[in-house]
Order: structure tokens, then sequence, then C-alpha cells
């Protein structure tokens, strides 16, 4: 009996130690993705792509509809 207790115990903290590198990983994983999409360039993507701007800066080319009545 005091054998399958010591392996259980063993069991025990290999699981724990996988369950912890794994979150440690993941945690890694979201702390840089959020860097990136909270950086400069995804926010100024995000805004250009938004207020209709090319790269540039300039408007973009299509032409905007007129209103109706005029």
């Amino acid at each position: 009996m005091a054998d399958l207790e010591k392996l259980a115990l063993k069991r025990d903290r290999g699981y724990v130690f996988r369950l912890v590198a794994l979150l440690v990983i993941a945690v890694v994983i979201a702390a840089i993705q959020y860097g990136q999409l909270t950086g400069d360039r995804a926010g100024d993507c995000l805004a250009d792509a938004y207020l209709g701007r090319d790269a540039k800066g300039a408007g973009s080319a299509a032409p905007q509809p007129e209103p109706p009545g005029e």
C-alpha cells in the first residue's frame, strides 16, 4: 500500500508541474500578443482602416457618393 501512495504523490507532483508550466507559457504568449495588438503599428493600422485612409494618410481613392436631391 505504501508503494501506491508514493506513486500517487509522485504523479501528482508531475501533474502540478506540467499545469504550472502550461499556465506560465500561456501567460507569456498572452502578454506578447497583447503588446503586439496595442502597439503603435497596430493602432495606426486600425485607425487608418476605421477612418478610411490609405497608408500615406490621404483619403481613400474611391469617390464618395453625393447626397440625394442635390
